[in-house]
Formats: C-alpha cells, structure tokens, sequence
C-alpha cells in the first residue's frame, strides 16, 4: 500500500525489500548492495490543475492532454492507466 511522507511521518529513505511467495524475503544483490528507497513527499508529485479529450483524425484515435506543474521530462519511465489499460 503506498505510503505518504508527511502523513505517516517516515523516514526519507527505507530499505527495499522484496518478499519471496510468502515468508522469504530476498536479499539486496544491487552491485553497490544499496536497496534504499527514496520517499516522495506529496508536496514532490506532479499536480495535475486541467486534462482535454479530443479526436485526432490523423491518427484516427483519442488524445489526452494532461497539464500541469512537476512531470517528468521524459515519459519513459511514465505509465498512464484508462480503467485498468495501460
């Protein structure tokens, strides 16, 4: 379940840990042995403040324009979910 900094009062940082089927856990195996997690704080996520729908005909499909402070300036590593698809 995820977590926010401020209203749960966490540390910045925890360790990443993975569990195996139900009661192993896995060991950090990262080259430099660091599983740390960095918390975002909710003051630190992207704030969305306007979307729009509209057709476009050149590519015969929907286009969602999403605007707002604090995205990614690359969307490599962005995943948008409409209803559980990707």
């Amino acid at each position: 379940m995820p977590r926010s900094l401020e209203a749960d009062s966490l540390e910045p940082q925890d360790e990443l840990i993975v569990l195996l089927k139900l009661s192993e856990e896995a060991k950090c195996m990262t080259p430099d042995l660091n599983c740390n997690y960095t918390w975002i704080g909710d003051s630190e996520l992207p704030q969305l403040q306007s979307y729009s729908v509209s057709w476009d005909t050149s590519i015969n499909d929907f286009v969602v324009t999403l605007v707002g402070t604090g995205f990614p300036a690359t969307t490599n590593d962005v995943t948008f979910i409409i209803d559980g698809v990707n």
